[in-house]
């Protein structure tokens, strides 16, 4: 695969993973912090752009390098509101320009077998609000199920200081997903229905990436699962 050249915005925590793998199989002209105004950036010769910032700063650095007509890689979620995802997916189509919403966790090869009930079962430390386990832990694991849990039905919410549960009831089954998320833990647990997310073989993060760069996903599947999730996502923030 000849490389591509690369646009960084953002280099946190996170951020900084996705630059080591990025510097070994591509080219990247530039990493962009908070402080650069990113309107001054010549895009002439840029492949793909990269959104590695904040959540509250996707929808705005989406759009405007949609609208420079840019394939865009973004951390997930797209954005907080399914309106504002929904017009941006819609842009990319319309502008013939892949967007792909980070899912690292199908990389993990884990195959969830269909049952009557998913059991989902977390334990990390999380910094911040609901709305931080919802768009850190909730949307990767409702990104997993997420040929499971339609049409939902019913939903229960309960939360303490230490932890938050989700329950989801679907429409005329007798199927319930309990989502059980400990949330002042130091150790990181992930399990649904006993499989390990925990543990994989390889490198999920370099293989999305690689296949993103290489064009080897399906970039409609992609956006579709990625909306389901910000519209449940926000369906269960109105509780």
């Amino acid at each position: 695969m000849k490389k591509k050249n690369v646009l960084v915005c953002g280099k946190g925590r996170w951020g900084k993973k996705v630059i080591l793998i990025l510097k070994k199989i591509s080219n990247i002209v530039r990493i962009l912090d908070s402080k650069t105004d990113h309107k001054t950036i010549n895009l002439s010769k840029i492949d793909w752009v990269f959104i590695l910032t904040p959540i509250e700063s996707h929808f705005k650095l989406v759009n405007y390098f949609l609208t420079k007509k840019k394939n865009i890689f973004c951390e997930k979620p797209l954005c907080l509101s399914f309106k504002q995802a929904t017009f941006l997916i819609k842009k990319a189509r319309k502008n013939k320009c892949n967007l792909y919403i980070s899912d690292i966790e199908i990389y993990k090869k884990k195959k969830i077998q269909k049952k009557n009930n998913f059991n989902i079962v977390r334990k990390k430390l999380v910094r911040g609000n609901n709305n931080e386990i919802l768009y850190r832990l909730t949307y990767h694991d409702v990104y997993l199920l997420k040929n499971f849990l339609i049409p939902i039905n019913k939903l229960k919410i309960t939360k303490n200081e230490k932890k938050f549960s989700l329950e989801l009831i679907m429409k005329n089954t007798n199927m319930q997903a309990f989502f059980n998320y400990d949330i002042k833990s130091k150790l990181n647990k992930h399990k649904i229905n006993n499989i390990n997310f925990q543990k994989f073989v390889g490198n999920p993060l370099r293989k999305m990436i690689v296949k993103v760069l290489s064009h080897r996903v399906n970039f409609y599947k992609n956006q579709n699962t990625a909306l389901f999730c910000i519209k449940l996502i926000n369906k269960i923030k109105k509780i």
